[in-house]
């Protein structure tokens, strides 16, 4: 049986956003800001670990997931929807990754009780 090892890692930004995929007179259409809070989950074979004892570095992952606080979202994201920012993220915390490292989900809360999910089957 293989065994493998799970990490999460959780933090927050402050950013901005407006969403260019709605009415001009919806409340989304301007400019606002969340204090979006995200979590990432990766796993990795037991066996597949790096040599430094680590899936990945805290830092480095965290560093990836900041660049994005105290911006404006859409700097980075067309229409940055929760959907969208989840997709970015995925992408670019994945150009991080070892090979041997998968990308298990990521999870997105824009505000209390609203979030997005995206999921990658290990």
């Amino acid at each position: 049986m293989d065994r493998y090892l799970t990490l999460f890692c959780k933090t927050e930004i402050a950013s901005a956003h407006y969403l260019t995929g709605v009415p001009a007179t919806h409340k989304c259409s301007t400019t606002h800001g969340h204090l979006w809070k995200i979590e990432v989950r990766l796993d990795c074979l037991v066996q597949d670990l790096s040599k430094d004892g680590m899936i990945v570095d805290f830092g480095e992952l965290k560093g990836c997931i900041r660049k994005l606080d105290h911006n404006v979202l859409n700097d980075f994201v067309e229409n940055p929807t929760c959907e969208n920012l989840c997709i970015y993220l995925a992408e670019k915390i994945g150009a991080l990754l070892p090979k041997a490292v998968t990308l298990s989900s990521i999870k997105i809360e824009e505000s209390p009780g609203n979030s997005v999910q995206l999921g990658v089957e290990f």
